[in-house]
């Protein structure tokens, strides 16, 4: 047993498991481990709750999905330069009363082509009055060089000028381009008394890959002064890849020595142009 003396401190036989301690000291002791104990549970049933909440979160709520935003860059639209005239010119044809106008036209675009070419000379009297338009429509391949007659051209007065105006373009890319395989070879002039007439001749070789249907011959006369005095052209059909052909080009008058500048071009954007192969 024990027991208080008067110094507040309990007393107890030898050999008893309890200690004197002062009673202050006993309660603050008792106070302690109930706000120890209280501090555990609480720690535990957080750590309990955090646990349970981590769970819950990783099997029912799904971690939303970076969200990806495409961006589309407009295309770059392709700087092209306009086709370039070289020259217009016209020339009469006395023996039939009407013109032949031609325009040398240039592309400097080494990709791009056109299939589709609307144009129109306009033909004007000496007091710059309208007297016809003539249009038509042509093509040019990349990097090319183009010529474009109208032979034997009719109309009320007598012209002074042309003027050659390209009215729309279709521009289409063809890249990469090579050449077209197609060379005039033999061209010579040919001048007759006989006939007052004058003529140049010569073969057309088609070493292309392609059978095409169409090819045109276009050449320009020029004197010793380099100066177009007549311009002229020619259409074959059904030209065949590795066979030539021959090519006749006349003018119903008489000219003297002048240097013969010819072209052979056929529309390589016109799938309609190309020839198939049987059993291909």
């Amino acid at each position: 047993y024990a027991k208080a003396d008067d110094t507040g401190l309990m007393a107890g036989k030898v050999g008893s498991p309890h200690i004197c301690i002062k009673l202050s000291d006993c309660y603050n002791a008792v106070m302690n481990y109930r706000v120890q104990k209280q501090i555990v549970i609480g720690l535990i049933t957080l750590i309990t709750i955090s646990g349970s909440t981590f769970i819950v979160t990783s099997i029912f709520i799904k971690e939303p999905k970076p969200q990806v935003i495409e961006i589309r860059e407009r295309p770059v639209e392709p700087k092209l330069e306009d086709i370039q005239i070289v020259l217009t010119d016209f020339f009469e044809v006395k023996k039939f009363n009407s013109y032949d106008a031609v325009a040398h036209i240039r592309n400097p675009n080494s990709e791009f082509g056109a299939p589709n070419v609307l144009y129109e000379f306009i033909f004007s009297d000496e007091a710059n009055q309208e007297l016809a338009r003539v249009g038509g429509s042509s093509f040019i391949l990349p990097g090319q060089i183009h010529y474009i007659v109208e032979p034997a051209i009719r109309f009320q007065g007598t012209p002074n000028t042309v003027d050659f105006k390209i009215v729309r373009v279709n521009w289409q890319k063809l890249a990469p381009f090579k050449p077209l395989g197609l060379h005039l070879r033999d061209v010579t002039f040919n001048r007759s008394e006989e006939t007052s007439s004058v003529s140049v001749t010569g073969i057309v070789d088609n070493k292309s890959p392609y059978n095409l249907k169409d090819v045109e011959v276009s050449v320009i006369l020029k004197n010793t002064q380099g100066e177009a005095v007549a311009a002229g052209k020619t259409n074959m059909q059904d030209l065949l890849r590795d066979t030539s052909r021959f090519f006749k080009i006349e003018w119903p008058y008489i000219l003297t020595y002048v240097e013969v500048d010819g072209r052979v071009e056929s529309n390589f954007f016109e799938n309609s142009n190309f020839i198939r192969d049987y059993g291909r």
